[in-house]
Order: C-alpha cells, then sequence, then structure tokens
C-alpha cells in the first residue's frame, strides 16, 4: 500500500486560493475607499484654514468608503464659507468633473461669534 500524497497538496491549493481571494478581496476594497476618498476630497474639500470639531465614520477611515460627517469651525463668516463651497462646485461642474462614486453634501451655520460651523456629510460605495 502506497502512502496518501494528495491530501497535502489538495491542502496546499486550498490556503493558495484562500489567500488569492483575500487578496483580491484586499485590492478591492482598497481601490474603491481610494477613489471614494478622491471623489469625497475634490467635491467637498476642507474649508483652508479650518479646524476640525469632530468626524465620524463608519468604516476603514473618514471619506472613503463609508458614511462619513466631519464638522469644522473657522473664523470666517458663513457667506463667505458658503461662496468657497459654491465656487468649487462651479469650477467642477464647468471642468465637466465626474461625480465618481460619491454622494457629497454640506452646510453652513453661523457660530454666533462672527464664525462659521461647516458640516461635509458623504457616503460612497453603498
Amino acid at each position: 500500500m502506497q502512502p496518501n500524497t494528495g491530501s497535502p497538496s489538495i491542502l496546499k491549493s486550498g490556503l493558495v486560493l484562500l489567500g488569492l481571494a483575500f487578496a483580491c478581496i484586499a485590492t478591492l476594497l482598497f481601490t474603491g475607499d481610494s477613489i471614494c476618498h478622491s471623489n469625497i476630497e475634490q467635491w467637498i474639500p476642507y474649508y483652508p484654514g479650518a479646524i476640525v470639531v469632530s468626524t465620524e465614520y463608519d468604516f476603514i477611515r473618514a471619506r472613503g468608503i463609508g458614511t462619513t460627517t466631519v464638522m469644522l469651525a473657522t473664523d470666517d463668516d458663513e457667506e463667505t464659507v458658503r461662496q468657497f463651497y459654491r465656487d468649487n462646485i462651479l469650477a467642477l461642474l464647468d471642468a465637466e468633473a465626474s461625480r465618481g462614486l460619491a454622494s457629497t453634501s454640506w452646510d453652513v451655520l453661523t457660530d454666533g461669534e462672527g464664525g462659521s460651523i461647516i458640516t461635509l456629510y458623504s457616503e460612497c460605495g453603498r
């Protein structure tokens, strides 16, 4: 009777296939997250000079795959901030930039002291 030599090669093949499947999934997630992050940064960038007050996200990182809400504070008045985001969107639309995978929105409120609170919301890959 000859020893069974097929089992170790089946186990090795299974482990290789499992490793390849994991690598494919990780590559897809990394690529998707990078695309989402780039789209979000393009459509709703952080306001120049603003301070991050809070960040909430539900997946790997903020402003990537998943949902993210970022609150910023700035000393600039509400209308100046609104004009910054309007100008950014108009420039992207004029350049016929793709919206990509991300859905984005923003809002600005006065902080009562002449400055502004900015809310940036994004959802991607859902």
